[in-house]
């Protein structure tokens, strides 16, 4: 079964391999041909699973991204004390593509010295042993800091939350063709 479509629909199925044909008076239509000879519509149920894979997809990507930033910023709120820190270490390790690095920063409060990791790699290094960085800490537990300078794991999250919005967009996208191809 073939249906008619509007341009929109067919722009959108044709983004995700759908082939599209001309159809009776100049009307778009859109069909899968499968290697049977048979076709899928639009419209077909099937057509639900490309619509809402990346909307599950990117919503199971958005919702830990969302967690962490919520972290990220109840520790900002947390940690409002100041104390200049160091980079006492930088951490390497090697994958396929060769080295990377991440620093671990050490800081003093109260006589006490403690450090944290970036939990960042990258490539190359951006922060070297002895650079001095800018630790904020939670005053009632100086062990929970973070640096002011270590900036590798908010940009990630950004990155992972825009390909989820990206993916969850595309799955709208194709939701709303099955829907208007349903009238």
């Amino acid at each position: 079964m073939i249906e008619t479509v509007g341009a929109g629909a067919a722009v959108v199925a044709a983004m995700f391999g759908i082939a599209v044909s001309e159809g009776v008076d100049a009307a778009r239509t859109v069909h899968v041909v499968a290697e049977s000879d048979s076709s899928v519509s639009l419209g077909d149920p099937i057509m639900l699973i490309p619509a809402l894979a990346p909307i599950i997809v990117g919503l199971l990507i958005l919702i830990p991204c969302i967690r962490a930033f919520r972290e990220r910023g109840d520790r900002h709120e947390r940690c409002t004390a100041k104390v200049d820190g160091v980079v006492s270490e930088v951490l390497e390790t090697s994958d396929n593509d060769g080295t990377l690095w991440s620093p671990v920063f050490s800081y003093t409060v109260d006589g006490r010295e403690y450090s944290i990791e970036s939990g960042t790699w990258s490539r190359p290094c951006k922060l070297h042993e002895g650079d001095h960085v800018t630790v904020l800490y939670d005053p009632f537990d100086p062990s929970d800091a973070w640096v002011k300078e270590d900036r590798g794991a908010p940009i990630l999250l950004i990155a992972f939350a825009g390909a989820a919005v990206v993916d969850i967009l595309a799955g709208g996208a194709l939701l709303v063709a099955w829907v208007l191809n349903q009238q």
